[in-house]
């Protein structure tokens, strides 16, 4: 498959969301943005202006506050605790500037010319986020963390009632030391009134998108 094939793109989220979904796009949550562009698509085409960019690394936040003046952008990382955590930030020499995590990589799928730098990061659940900002609405929440989605999604608590849509990626085997996988992703979302609307794998990852079951337009193919 190539890259255009084995992710739901956001040009592939924004069809899902103007044919299944039954709710206005106001507000939009990106959680591991490395540059904001993707937000900056949505927050285009959407016409929101309320945008908010969560980014563990120091460099990427920065950068994105520079370039987007009017998002709001954290340099935090999302957790399901509040506290501080030890983050394994990617060095701007690396070939690939999307792979810092809060995990370590796992020996059988190693990091092949990419360097890890430890650093010390606050780290907010998303509840307690979503209560500082005063938001009671999500309408777009982009998750993009390397093997921590399950423990960004857990840390909403019942903020997550809040969140409309949901593009989040997944491992489907263990990339990250210790990390949680698709199905427990899975069960937390279904649990949590969502439903799956559209999957794209390329393993061992997958992006999936997930719309509150009853913001779901079963007529959607009329």
């Amino acid at each position: 498959m190539t890259n255009s094939e084995i992710y739901v793109r956001i040009s592939d989220w924004i069809r899902i969301v103007q044919s299944l979904g039954t709710f206005e796009v106001k507000t939009i949550m990106e959680i591991g943005s490395m540059n904001g562009e993707d937000a900056e698509i949505l927050s285009g085409f959407f016409q929101s202006r309320d945008v908010h960019i969560i980014e563990a690394h120091p460099l990427f936040a920065k950068q994105i506050a520079e370039k987007y003046l009017d998002f709001f952008v954290s340099n935090i990382a999302a957790s399901n605790y509040d506290g501080r955590y030890i983050f394994n930030s990617v060095t701007p020499d690396s070939s690939n500037l999307g792979m810092s995590s809060l995990l370590e990589r796992e020996e059988n799928y190693p990091s092949y010319d990419i360097v890890y730098e430890p650093l010390e990061v606050p780290c907010l659940r998303m509840d307690s986020y979503c209560a500082i900002m005063e938001m009671d609405s999500i309408d777009l929440l982009k998750i993009d963390v390397e093997g921590f989605s399950y423990e960004v999604l857990e840390g909403f608590g019942d903020a997550l009632d809040i969140v409309k849509c949901i593009h989040v990626e997944c491992e489907h085997e263990s990339v990250w030391k210790g990390q949680k996988l698709y199905p427990d992703v899975e069960r937390l979302l279904i649990d949590k009134g969502f439903i799956p609307v559209s999957m794209r794998i390329g393993f061992p990852q997958s992006d999936s998108v997930w719309v509150r079951k009853e913001l779901y337009n079963p007529n959607w193919a009329d």
